[in-house]
């Protein structure tokens, strides 16, 4: 019998080891002593300067079993999961559109990172994006990250960092097109929505940053031609057994 090429689905829930959210118009200011985490567009407190606001997560999967010479890995969904608190400078009615891209750059504190010293500033194509209505507030979103862990874990990483953003949009009149608001000028468009961050697992896990991730674990192309070949020896041998209990059985009909 040739073995089966695959071993089984496994699922690990994973923490984020490190979150933090920086602000454009506050450039060297650190918030990891703000346990929420922050994503859309801001404004300052004293001189009311308007930025962006970017979260980082980072998780650590080096439990997630790599690819050797004899099995490999194949991740099938990777789900990053945040719950959603509230909003900040947005109405009822208004609505947020919240991406999540891959980051290469894992190695950052989250207790020193700032605007100034972000890592990864000009984002990539997003790996999925979620609607969040402000009238939905609080609700758990969940967002397709397994594009970023699978290329993670291609290059031999043993962290995945994760960048969220976000922004306002809005339907047109007359118009089916959902079109982001003015991103800058005297118009800007703010409206950011606050989610846990990881310090808050103490009061919920399951409101907590996570990280899902399900694989499966393959044979290569190597042990399938190796079971190939022992289940052909295995036949032969069988073969030569009945052989040769068939040639002493006619020796002892002949004597």
């Amino acid at each position: 019998m040739v073995p089966s090429a695959s071993v089984g689905a496994s699922k690990l829930i994973i923490d984020a080891d490190a979150d933090v959210w920086v602000s454009e118009f506050n450039p060297q200011h650190n918030a990891n002593d703000i346990h929420l985490l922050q994503a859309g567009v801001g404004r300052g407190r004293e001189a009311r300067e308007v930025g962006r606001l970017v979260t980082y997560l980072r998780f650590d999967v080096s439990d997630v079993p790599t690819s050797t010479a004899l099995q490999t890995t194949r991740i099938t969904r990777a789900e990053l999961t945040l719950f959603a608190q509230s909003s900040g400078l947005a109405g009822q009615q208004d609505r947020l559109f919240v991406s999540v891209a891959g980051c290469p750059v894992i190695d950052w504190a989250e207790e020193a990172i700032t605007w100034e010293n972000r890592i990864c500033p000009d984002l990539t194509q997003a790996d999925d994006m979620q609607l969040i209505g402000v009238a939905d507030l609080p609700q758990i979103h969940r967002w397709d990250v397994t594009r970023s862990l699978a290329q993670a874990l291609n290059a031999k990483r043993k962290r995945v960092t994760l960048i969220l953003s976000a922004f306002k949009v809005e339907v047109t009149p007359g118009a089916r097109e959902i079109v982001p608001g003015r991103q800058f000028g005297p118009e800007q468009n703010v409206g950011f929505v606050r989610f846990w961050s990881r310090e808050r697992a103490t009061l919920s896990a399951r409101a907590a940053p996570t990280l899902a991730v399900t694989y499966e674990r393959e044979d290569t192309n190597l042990v399938q031609f190796a079971g190939t070949v022992i289940a052909i020896l295995s036949a032969l041998s069988l073969a030569l057994g009945v052989w040769e209990g068939l040639r002493r059985a006619r020796a002892a009909l002949h004597r």
